[in-house]
């Protein structure tokens, strides 16, 4: 496996665990609460995984942007 796609795929499962830790708990006026029930839903789950997918999507032009870039000033 190349590098981009093992940086890539780190990406997403940071990403997507990411989302789902801070969605996982909620602070209210009693508290910490754990949204056990509500994470466990398949469209929450579904939701989760798009977000870390267009995440991945975001670092993967940004670096492709700079190292056009880099490129670029390297020719010059």
């Amino acid at each position: 496996m190349s590098y981009l796609n093992k940086s890539n795929l780190t990406v997403f499962w940071l990403a997507f665990i990411h989302i789902s830790l801070l969605d996982l708990c909620l602070v209210d006026a009693n508290g910490l609460v754990f949204l056990w029930a509500e994470n466990l839903h398949w469209l929450t789950i579904t939701v989760h995984l798009i977000i870390a997918l267009l995440t991945t999507a975001f670092y993967n032009g940004c670096t492709y942007i700079k190292g056009v870039l880099v490129t670029q000033k390297q020719l010059s």
